[in-house]
């Protein structure tokens, strides 16, 4: 531009340059800033001059450019005129450097030290030096920039790095300028219009430009003329004042305005130090360091981490850097932070409100703490939270508000973390409830946390009668039996194993109990396992059969041919079972105990066993599907119509079906009378080897067949009377539960009327029949023996047991009528018929233990087997059945039992106590036998059968012993024993032959007055030799050597005492017969 001026022959006053190559050429040119080579010159001289008596070394560095070149270029000279010493040359920056060019520069400038550094540089590039000498924590003496440092916004942007750097500039606002040259305009004047009109503080180059403009202004003035040479000879002489400054040129044209040297104290304060005239303060050297740098920083809006706490010092957390009034001067302290505050270091220390959730109560703190649960901060800044009022909770440290408790929660007190569910029976609409509404009384909720009323229902196992029946109060009323009630307004089912009509289900009607339950699943009125129908899900359709249980289910089938043929060959089988009865079942009673007859004797008993097994199939108990096959099959023979799978033979109906099963005794006479009928031919067609047959042995047959169905008879007969009562308050028939009980109708009435026609027609008269023939056949063979009539008739009796026992049948058929009777003793009570059962076993088993009735020692001990075997299967079915509903009963029956055994063990002391008092000390204990009045007469009775004994020939004496039982001979080895340790020293003499003591059977031929035959002779008689034991163990144990048998067939007559050891190991009890019929025994044998 200079060049262009000078060629047009103008004038010109250029505000922004200050290098000399400008102007000097130029002679209209003049610039109001004064030539660069003096920008540094007051400076140095102000630095020099600090601390005289020390030398001062420098370095200084420049960005590449041209005024900051040219500047930079006079700092060796003036270092020489300021007594300086330069370490080394110029270092040089790249325009515009940044931080990672000063890195570099800092780092040499730290290696040499010197006291001043010297920065020609613009405003980035000097931002970036101080800032990089802060990270690095360097301070020179003396930091001098030639522009930066005047800037408004120096501090702004650098904080306390800034602090006492020095910087040069011609001109400064707050300095007392003013003059001729700018009129009325002040330094201060124009910063404050500047700072209007822009918003900013004006910096060195405005006021250069008004200064040109006033100064062109004020020469042409002086001129008088627009004249160019005019105004620039004004220009060249001219010297004043003005708001710049002196205005005056030099020769090439250049402002000699002197350049301020100016320092920045702490805060924002930018002074005056040099020259002296216009010095505002003086210069602080050397630089403070970097830490006293921060706490002189007294701007304000100037952040810092350091202040005074009684020494400059970086400022602990809970603590902030803040300027405050002293009073005579302003200080940068480390301030407490106030209550509601806390201390954070972000960059800067600094007091934070306490944010929402927080709390501070005391000054200082380094953090806020959480509101405790319960409480709540809804602001920042808070010095205490506040506590949740009743229905609001906090859950959690820290909460900005409290939770309102929702719809099922309650919360009655204030201050709390937890709203509490609304108990069982009580709940809340309402979002914040103090308190919960309670349910209706009787009504429940099926939890707790409910928000409804309609949510309040009856309980599980109750039911809202008003639903039912409108006319009832609303109230929850108990579960009837059978009824699942699911609760709170579920739909009522049926449980497993009720049944009802289908249709809707009325809980006060009640229900009907299945037998099994297993028929009945439940659920929906009218449903039926698989095909099953009719009342209790008890009936399969026409042409099918009930199997049972299946896996746990019931299941129809259809019937087969294997069905009807074995229903239909029941009678043949009757046909054959009697036939065989007949011709095996009517010899003449043995004496012994032939393996045959004690196979037929185990067999009958097994039978028994497995029919009592079948009668407590019939019992409401839920047997495992492990033996359930077995079950059944046993219930056949108590002629039990679902498992002989009657309906195949005659229809599903319960009356049919009974029908079959009470004509079974009778088709049993029936076939008999007519077998007998047909024997009368029997003599006919076989030419004489079968004879008819006679009436009594037919008689017997059918008791045998009696004997065997007897407990079949029996609970047939008791099953019309086994009713069992449902929830409904009805009752039906355990075996036909389609059959309703004593309701007035003829159904039942039928079913009853066939019952008592078995009792009266069959059960009862074989009882009374047994009784008869039990002691007719004893009082008989007491005159006839074993030739007497009744025992062919009364065979059934007396065959199976020991002569001496000859009633035991009585009491066997007495056990088989009671056992039969088990399901009819309070059906509904599946407990209490086990605990009869269980009596009437236990009590049948003490009596046959104390009597042994059996034949042999093996047919005891297993009958005593078996019946405490069954006993051990009615007490493990106890562990299959349901609570009893009858609690109160089997209490009183246990209370009873106690009672009773309690008395028992009174009795029993007291007993022992009239003993002791009556007899004394060395008196006999308990009952006498016999009497003493009767002791002479039972003396002679034994004395006279050990005379007896005494004159039997050996083999006489052999066959006696033969004779007998094993249990008689073991009771007989045991009376021997008894007299062998008690009758040494005494003599036996002969006495009455007849035992007036023993109420044995005699079961022998009458005595013959024909002289017995040769002992040792024909031993056997041939017509009862297979059923005597001849020929078998017994009688090959007979056959002695010709010596000895010789020897035995002279009787001794030397002596009436029998030989000893006869004596000691034989006695004479238990002996049934007399020893002259034993005799005639062996004299009939050999014939």
């Amino acid at each position: 531009m200079a060049p262009l001026v000078q060629a047009a022959g103008k004038v010109q006053v250029a505000p922004a340059s200050s290098v000399t190559s400008v102007f000097r050429p130029h002679s209209s040119v003049f610039g109001t800033l004064t030539p660069n080579r003096e920008w540094l010159v007051g400076a140095m001289e102000a630095v020099g001059a600090a601390e005289e008596s020390s030398r001062k070394s420098v370095m200084y560095l420049s960005e590449d450019l041209g005024f900051t070149l040219t500047t930079c270029a006079e700092v060796p000279r003036l270092a020489r005129l300021n007594n300086m010493e330069v370490l080394q040359g110029q270092i040089l920056v790249p325009a515009s450097a940044g931080a990672d060019d000063m890195e570099g520069v800092v780092a040499t400038l730290m290696q040499r030290r010197p006291d001043v550094v010297v920065s020609c540089t613009y405003r980035a590039a000097c931002h970036a030096l101080v800032r990089e000498m802060e990270r690095r924590r360097y301070t020179p003496k003396a930091l001098i920039a030639t522009i930066c440092v005047v800037e408004a916004d120096f501090i702004e942007q650098l904080g306390a790095a800034g602090h006492y750097a020095i910087g040069v500039s011609p001109w400064i606002p707050s300095m007392p300028l003013g003059g001729l040259v700018t009129g009325g305009w002040t330094a201060e004047g124009f910063a404050g219009a500047f700072e209007a009109r822009f918003g900013a503080t004006p910096p060195y180059q405005a006021a250069s430009s008004f200064a040109a403009a006033a100064v062109l202004t004020h020469a042409i003035e002086l001129a008088g003329t627009l004249d160019p040479a005019a105004v620039a000879a004004v220009l060249r002489n001219l010297s004043d004042h003005s708001m710049y400054g002196h205005i005056a040129f030099d020769g090439n044209g250049q402002c000699t305005n002197t350049i301020k040297v100016l320092q920045r104290h702490g805060g924002d304060s930018l002074l005056t130090v040099h020259p002296a005239g216009v010095a505002q303060e003086r210069l602080v050297y050397p630089k403070p360091d970097w830490v006293t740098r921060q706490c002189l920083n007294t701007l304000a809006s100037q952040p810092s981490r350091f202040g005074f706490l009684d020494v400059c010092q970086e400022c602990p957390l809970g603590r902030t850097s803040a300027v405050v009034d002293a009073g005579r001067s302003i200080l940068r302290v480390c301030a407490e932070c106030g209550a509601g505050k806390m201390g954070v270091d972000i960059d800067f220390q600094s007091c934070l409100e306490c944010p929402q959730g927080t709390f501070s109560d005391r000054p200082g703190a380094t953090q806020c703490a959480f509101c405790p649960a319960g409480a709540f901060g809804n602001a920042s800044g808070r010095t205490a939270c506040e506590a949740c009022l009743p229905g609001a909770v906090a859950e959690t440290l820290g909460s900005k508000a409290c939770s309102a408790c929702l719809p099922g929660h309650y919360q009655g007190s204030g201050n709390r973390t937890q709203c509490r569910r609304c108990e069982v029976g009580r709940y809340a609409e309402e979002k914040g409830a103090t308190a919960c509404q309670g349910c209706p009384p009787s009504f429940s909720t099926q939890g707790t946390g409910f928000s409804r009323a309609s949510d309040c229902g009856c309980p599980a196992e109750h039911f809202n009668g008003s639903r039912y029946d409108p006319s009832r109060t609303p109230a929850c009323e108990p579960c009837p039996r059978g009824v699942a009630c699911p609760g709170f307004g579920a739909e009522l089912e049926l449980r497993q194993g009720y049944y009802e009509a289908a249709g809707g289900l009325d809980p006060f009607a009640g229900v009907w109990l299945c037998r099994p339950a297993a028929a009945c699943p439940g659920g929906l009125p009218g449903t039926c396992a698989d095909k099953l129908e009719g009342l209790g899900c008890s009936i399969c359709p026409d042409g099918q059969v009930l199997l049972g249980t299946e896996g746990g289910d019931m299941r129809c089938q259809e019937c087969d041919g294997l069905n009807i043929a074995l229903l239909v060959f029941l009678p043949f089988a009757v046909l054959i079972c009697l036939v065989c009865i007949y011709y095996l079942a009517n010899d003449r009673v043995a004496i012994s105990t032939g393996n045959v007859l004690a196979c037929s004797i185990i067999f009958g008993l097994s039978v028994t066993v497995v029919q009592v097994f079948g009668m407590l199939g019939q019992l409401m108990v839920p047997w495992p599907a492990s033996i359930e096959k077995l079950v059944k099959l046993s219930r056949v023979l108590v002629s039990d119509g679902d498992a002989m799978g009657l309906e195949c033979l005659v229809g599903k109906g319960p009356m049919e079906k009974y029908l079959a099963m009470f004509a079974l005794p009778f088709l049993v006479v029936a076939i008999l009378g007519g077998l007998a009928i047909l024997s009368l031919a029997l003599p006919r067609l076989t030419r004489g080897r079968l004879e008819a047959w006679s009436w009594r042995r037919v008689f017997n047959t059918l008791c045998h067949m009696g004997q065997a169905l007897f407990i079949t008879v029996t609970v047939v007969a008791a099953s019309p009377m086994q009713c069992f009562t449902h929830p409904n308050g009805k009752s039906t028939m355990a075996s036909f539960p389609s059959v309703l009980c004593f309701e007035g109708g003829a159904t039942h009435a039928r079913f009853l009327l066939m019952s008592f026609s078995l009792l009266v027609l069959l059960v009862i008269p074989f009882i009374a029949v047994a009784a008869w023939g039990s002691y007719s056949v004893y009082v008989s063979t007491q005159t006839r023996g074993i030739d007497a009539p009744q025992m062919t008739m009364y065979r059934f009796l007396v065959y199976r047991f020991r002569p001496s026992v000859w009633w035991w049948a009585n009491v066997f058929n007495v056990r088989q009528l009671l056992l039969g009777l088990t399901p009819m003793v309070t059906p509904d009570d599946t407990a209490n018929q086990l605990v009869y059962m269980l009596f009437v076993v236990l009590a049948y088993l003490a009596v046959m233990t104390a009597f042994l009735p059996w034949r042999t020692l093996e047919i005891n001990l297993f009958d005593m087997l078996t019946t405490c075997l069954i006993a051990g299967i009615g007490i493990t079915m106890t562990t299959f059945i349901p609570a009893s509903k009858y609690e109160g009963r089997q209490v009183a029956l246990l209370v009873t039992i106690t009672v009773l055994t309690l008395t028992c063990i009174g009795l029993a002391g007291a007993y022992a106590l009239v003993m002791l008092k009556r007899r004394g000390k060395s008196g006999h204990f308990g009952y006498i036998f016999p009497p003493p009045e009767d002791m002479k007469k039972f003396a002679d009775h034994s004395q006279s059968i050990m005379q007896s004994l005494a004159g039997m020939s050996r083999s006489e004496f052999r066959l006696f012993l033969e004779e007998l039982s094993t249990i008689d001979r073991l009771l007989v080895d045991k009376v021997v024993n008894v007299f062998a340790m008690t009758s040494e020293g005494h003599s036996v003499t002969r006495g009455p032959r007849r035992s007036t003591f023993n109420r044995s059977l005699r079961l022998v031929h009458p005595a013959s007055d024909e002289p017995p035959t040769p002992e040792g002779e024909g031993l056997c008689p041939g017509d009862v030799e297979s059923q005597s034991g001849c020929g078998s163990s017994h009688g090959s144990a007979m056959e002695l050597p010709a010596p000895e048998l010789e020897a035995s067939a002279k009787p001794s007559r030397d002596s009436t005492v029998p030989d000893d050891t006869a004596v000691r190991r034989y006695s004479c009890d238990t002996l049934t017969p007399t020893l002259e019929t034993w005799k005639a025994v062996a004299e009939s044998r050999s014939d």
